[in-house]
């Protein structure tokens, strides 16, 4: 029986060390993530739209992002304002979210994913990179925090944040229209 049940779910039978731990990153995985698609699904009824679609709507952004976590984590898998540093979009965010007495689970979810953030990553990966190209790898700026290496195609409005001097070759395709100022980073 106790091997019967994990392959009916889809997964393998393991063996766990401490099964409060397992326990709470199951609760972590399955049922906070849905408290947090309840409160995705607030927001999203707020702005607009009908709340017969919204599931439909939200489904392959969450999707992609869980399919993202499985291949490289979440460091790797996460996207958006957090991510590249942009405080004057969480504080937007926030201030939409306390509209609904969200704002604690705003705040809890944001200073977690500022964790993740902030974690060391690997460097970006510029064309060049690992030659003596321009400047040794050693002099380089240290630009990982608000960095994320993409594959695909990006579409729409995008936000670039560059501080000190970069060097190396960035190619890629991009529809739209890229406009604005460097700044500093925001926490």
């Amino acid at each position: 029986m106790a091997e019967q049940l994990p392959r009916a779910l889809g997964t393998r039978p393991f063996t766990v060390d401490d099964r409060a731990r397992y326990h709470a990153a199951a609760s972590f995985a399955s049922n906070f993530g849905l408290t947090v698609l309840d409160a995705a699904e607030q927001l999203a009824a707020a702005a607009g739209i009908p709340s017969d679609d919204v599931r439909q709507l939200l489904a392959p952004l969450v999707r992609r992002s869980v399919e993202n976590w499985a291949d490289a984590g979440a460091q790797e898998a996460l996207t958006g304002p957090i991510a590249r540093g942009d405080g004057e979009t969480v504080a937007r965010q926030r201030s939409a979210a306390a509209e609904l007495d969200l704002q604690d689970l705003f705040d809890a979810l944001a200073a977690a994913t500022r964790a993740i953030a902030s974690r060391a990553e690997a460097p970006v990966r510029m064309s060049g990179e690992g030659t003596d190209a321009g400047r040794n790898a050693a002099d380089r700026p240290d630009i990982r925090p608000f960095s994320r290496q993409v594959d695909g195609a990006v579409t729409g409005e995008a936000t670039v944040e560059v501080t000190g001097e970069a060097t190396g070759e960035v190619t890629g395709e991009m529809a739209g229209e890229v406009t604005g100022e460097p700044k500093e980073p925001s926490a």
